[in-house]
């Protein structure tokens, strides 16, 4: 495998208190079906030549919607590549100290 970055860590001393929010994380919202899809058109486009196989790594996240969520039950891929920001890389840890949640409306 081919390293994936250097993900995010923090130089201060006094570190990160508990429970603080780092960043929000940016994306556009898709339902797997569609995801799916849409990797499989880009990966048609690197065959056929039309985009390049040099394409850069964006780090997605996937959540599940909890079961009482009021659109339903389901999987969905947060896409950074056209609206994200650093936060895509903090979940890439062997050890990871923080973690995603989803903020509720």
């Amino acid at each position: 495998m081919h390293s994936k970055g250097l993900g995010i860590f923090c130089n201060r001393r006094e570190g990160i208190r508990k429970n603080s929010l780092l960043v929000e994380y940016f994306g556009e919202i898709y339902p797997q079906w569609l995801w799916f899809e849409k990797q499989d058109v880009l990966k048609q486009g690197q065959v056929k030549g039309q985009l390049s196989k040099d394409l850069p790594d964006f780090y997605n996240i996937t959540y599940e919607r909890h079961f009482d969520d009021p659109e339903g039950y389901d999987i969905l891929t947060v896409d950074p590549i056209l609206f994200g920001n650093f936060a895509s890389r903090l979940s890439h840890s062997c050890n990871p100290n923080c973690e995603t949640i989803t903020k509720v409306k």
